[in-house]
């Protein structure tokens, strides 16, 4: 479940788009369009080399996701509002370079799935916060349900958390980092987030 959890999540986030001011929907359909037409390019084999892979998810993902915003539901709003600037922002880029590596690696196990974006039951203008559902179908192991969970900035729309069967990612890295921070402070993990195998894969 964990990497198919992993793979989901790396599966739309690799692709270079410019959507501006567009449906969110038709952003991600577009994105996981792209991603996958990578993957399925005879010459690009990341499996043996792991540093093309990283590259090319840091080229590409920080377009579509929002750090921060998924930095501060991790965080809490208590922990968040009491840490300095410049320790909001060492978490930040420690946390995003775990999130990114740790889900680059999951592209690896792309299998050929197809991916169903379900119709908004609400539309998208003039909402600032917006949900967008999608099927990810295996012929061996049937469909998982993957919500986005996106907000806008200006005219874009970036992604800040995504549910799988129910289950949130942001949710699940509160429940690791969650605890101590609230004990100790936001501070207190950075060092946890720097010794993370993940984070060292991308030093």
């Amino acid at each position: 479940m964990k990497k198919q959890l992993c793979m989901i999540l790396a599966l739309w986030l690799g692709a270079t788009c410019a959507y501006a001011d567009e449906n969110p929907l038709i952003m991600l359909q577009g994105v996981v369009n792209e991603v996958m037409r990578e993957l399925k390019k005879p010459n690009n084999d990341y499996k043996k080399n792991s540093d093309a892979l990283f590259s090319l998810v840091d080229h590409h993902i920080l377009p579509h996701v929002d750090f921060v915003e998924m930095g501060r539901w991790v965080a809490g709003r208590n922990a968040w509002q009491k840490a300095s600037p410049e320790v909001r922002e060492k978490f930040i880029k420690a946390f995003k370079t775990v999130v990114v590596r740790t889900y680059a690696t999951a592209l690896l196990h792309y299998r050929n799935q197809t991916v169903e974006f379900l119709p908004s039951r609400e539309s998208y203008e003039g909402q600032t916060r917006i949900k967008v559902s999608s099927l990810i179908k295996d012929v061996d192991k049937g469909s998982t349900r993957i919500d986005y969970y996106l907000i806008k900035h200006d005219s874009k729309w970036q992604v800040y958390d995504i549910i799988i069967e129910g289950v949130s990612l942001v949710k699940g890295y509160e429940a690791q980092y969650g605890d101590d921070i609230r004990a100790k402070g936001l501070e207190s993990v950075i060092p946890k987030l720097l010794h993370n195998k993940n984070y060292k894969r991308a030093a």
